[in-house]
């Protein structure tokens, strides 16, 4: 069985690929609308000031904005609930269309196992496709026609 991760920053859903009737059909969702907020909006405080010798003022900010930080959770949780398909064999075969920047985020996550059974990787934001839709783009653009069937 085939599973197809799409997933953005916001949201990720899950499908599988039965290639013995060929249809594309959703399995889960996983969603952090946390995600979508604004830095500001993330962090219930203002950074620290400071004030060096002169006049000048400035401000304490963190390495890692408390929006990557969201992100990354996020990334973590998808890479989970990947591994934890994984061993219940739910899929043999993974197909991911993600973004570069959250498929960066997931691959630090992923363990070796989920890892070696990726198949392909697409970096579009493609999350509003329909299954049908899905289907007719994987079909237009992996390499070879093996990958579906």
């Amino acid at each position: 069985m085939k599973w197809i991760m799409v997933a953005n920053s916001n949201d990720c859903k899950i499908f599988k690929y039965d290639k013995n009737i060929h249809k594309v059909s959703f399995v889960a969702e996983i969603s952090h609308p946390e995600n979508r907020l604004r830095e500001q909006d993330l962090v219930a405080d203002t950074y620290g000031v400071y004030q060096n010798f002169g006049m000048r003022r400035g401000s304490y900010e963190p390495e890692t904005t408390h929006t990557k930080l969201a992100m990354d959770k996020f990334a973590r949780e998808m890479a989970d609930k990947l591994n934890s398909a994984r061993i219940k064999r739910l899929y043999d075969d993974l197909i991911l269309l993600i973004p570069s920047t959250m498929g960066g985020m997931l691959f630090k996550h992923l363990n070796k196992q989920v890892l070696g059974m990726i198949r392909k990787v697409i970096q579009k934001n493609l999350i509003n496709l329909s299954e049908h839709e899905l289907k007719d783009y994987l079909a237009d653009h992996l390499k070879y026609v093996g990958m579906l069937h």
